[in-house]
């Protein structure tokens, strides 16, 4: 879904983007299953069967170089992958057949997105309007399956983004866990964008910090951009890890503080005023 917010008088100078991502994740069990205490990364589960296909290879040699033979002794192949069995099992069950509710991640930053359209519809008059930049406002599909939407969306419009700014939201819901994201699990993103934020956080007394998110954490929407070379970054406001609420069905309304959507707004506004008069 796409939505535009012109200058009134002249022709844009340059696009920014504000954007976020509809579609909702199937229930994380293990993080369901431990309250948001303890969760293993889809990757690292990903890779056990890669180490076991790894420890078997050796065990075959050692085995064939003693008794120049390539039958290992079955029982003992076993006892080897005995303490993979629990990953496996894990890993075939690592989320559900059910759709979490996705209040939080992520229709909190549809709710930005759209409070940002509708200020500037509804106030074209304020200090806010962009005189020079063309505004829009994007909600993705497809991003909890590995970012399609977004990557979609890049590669058919490139030359008209090319040149733009991206700021993606990614669960708003804690007011005092305002993060902008300089790296992701496979992407470098804007540093010249993250400090521009932080200044602009500063300067309205909002509490923000620059994060990189590590590896198991998944990647967001500006991921898709970022590898193309359009400057983005994402602003999150949530813990970095996992949270009880985190792709279970407890990711409802009630764990978004009103705040959080607030700063992320007024962050918003801030930095269009900022863009458009640079």
């Amino acid at each position: 879904m796409i939505g535009e917010i012109v200058p009134k008088e002249v022709e844009p100078e340059r696009i920014l983007i504000f954007s976020g991502h509809h579609d909702s994740a199937y229930e994380f069990n293990l993080i369901k299953w431990g309250k948001g205490k303890y969760m293993i990364p889809l990757p690292v589960l990903a890779l056990i069967p890669l180490f076991m296909i790894l420890i078997n290879s050796i065990w075959t040699l050692i085995y064939s170089l003693i008794f120049n033979s390539y039958r290992p002794n079955v029982i003992i192949s076993l006892i080897i992958n005995v303490p993979f069995f629990p990953f496996l099992v894990l890993f075939y069950f690592f989320t559900s057949k059910h759709a979490v509710l996705g209040a939080m991640d992520n229709l909190s930053a549809v709710s930005v997105c759209l409070g940002i359209s509708k200020y500037l519809s509804e106030n074209k008059n304020s200090q806010f309007y962009p005189k020079h930049t063309k505004v829009l406002f994007i909600s993705f599909g497809s991003e909890e399956a590995a970012l399609r939407g977004s990557k979609k969306f890049v590669s058919r419009h490139y030359d008209r983004i090319k040149n733009a700014t991206l700021i993606n939201f990614e669960s708003i819901a804690k007011k005092d866990l305002i993060k902008v994201i300089k790296k992701e699990q496979t992407a470098k993103l804007s540093d010249q964008l993250c400090k521009e934020i932080i200044k602009i956080t500063d300067q309205i007394k909002i509490k923000c910090e620059i994060r990189a998110l590590f590896f198991g954490t998944g990647g967001t929407d500006a991921t898709s951009f970022a590898k193309a070379g359009i400057k983005a970054t994402t602003i999150i406001g949530q813990p970095i890890g996992p949270v009880s609420y985190y792709h279970t069905q407890d990711d409802t309304i009630d764990v978004i503080e009103k705040e959080s959507l607030r700063y992320a707004l007024e962050i918003a506004l801030h930095y269009i005023k900022f863009i458009d008069n640079q």
